[in-house]
């Protein structure tokens, strides 16, 4: 063996521990599961916490300075700023919608979400089907929440995405449960966001205010979609 005595000489910093966390996070549920709303008062403990981060989201948040995210120029400026150890926050309701399976994910894309921790980034993501996210995008997830609305009383609990394995016994993913969490919904938080936002697809990726004077669609490219661009 082979031991190299000089560097035992070296000093070392330990990181800090308390940190802008990064990675991709996954809220996962079906309609009605509370997801949206759990990403959203999930984004605003983290401005709480780190108020000089930047933040960029496809959803329209109504109560604090932000970057929308409309097209896909806009997606590759989120993944892409840096804001040093103030971190970056980037928001993707219905993810599976731009990185699913059929569609794939570019290399500067994967390049980008895999070096999260590098750039102190968070990628906030929800999705209702799982299995629908890319395969190389759920490789890459660090923690997944699994979402639950009781009434006005929202329980989720957070598994370590790095864990996550298929089990054969019982035909499904299973991975290593970190904790559960629970919290209150109130008006102030369905205040802070736009509910009646929906994504669905369409001919174009614009934003869509017509079909109602009290919502806003964004709309994604199908024939994007169906070439993978």
């Amino acid at each position: 063996m082979k031991v190299d005595w000089q560097s035992f000489k070296k000093k070392y910093v330990k990181p800090k521990t308390n940190g802008f966390p990064v990675g991709s996070i996954v809220f996962k549920g079906y309609q009605g599961s509370g997801k949206t709303l759990s990403m959203v008062h999930y984004m605003f403990q983290l401005k709480k916490y780190f108020p000089k981060c930047h933040i960029y989201s496809n959803v329209i948040i109504k109560s604090l300075d932000y970057y929308q995210i409309k097209d896909d120029n806009d997606l590759s400026r989120a993944i892409t700023d840096r804001n040093g150890e103030d971190g970056v926050v980037v928001l993707l309701d219905e993810a599976h919608l731009f990185f699913n399976k059929k569609k794939g994910i570019s290399l500067d894309v994967l390049t980008a979400i895999s070096q999260q921790r590098k750039d102190r980034r968070r990628i906030v993501m929800s999705s209702q089907i799982w299995e629908e996210l890319d395969i190389s995008l759920r490789k890459q997830v660090k923690h997944i929440v699994d979402c639950h609305s009781f009434g006005h009383i929202q329980v989720n609990t957070i598994y370590d995405g790095e864990s996550l394995c298929w089990d054969k016994m019982s035909s499904s993913y299973v991975a290593k449960k970190i904790y559960t969490e629970c919290f209150k919904h109130h008006q102030e938080l369905y205040n802070s966001y736009d509910t009646y936002q929906k994504i669905i697809k369409n001919d174009q990726y614009i934003q869509n205010t017509t079909s109602s004077p009290t919502s806003t669609t964004i709309v994604v490219d199908k024939k994007a979609l169906k070439k993978g661009r």
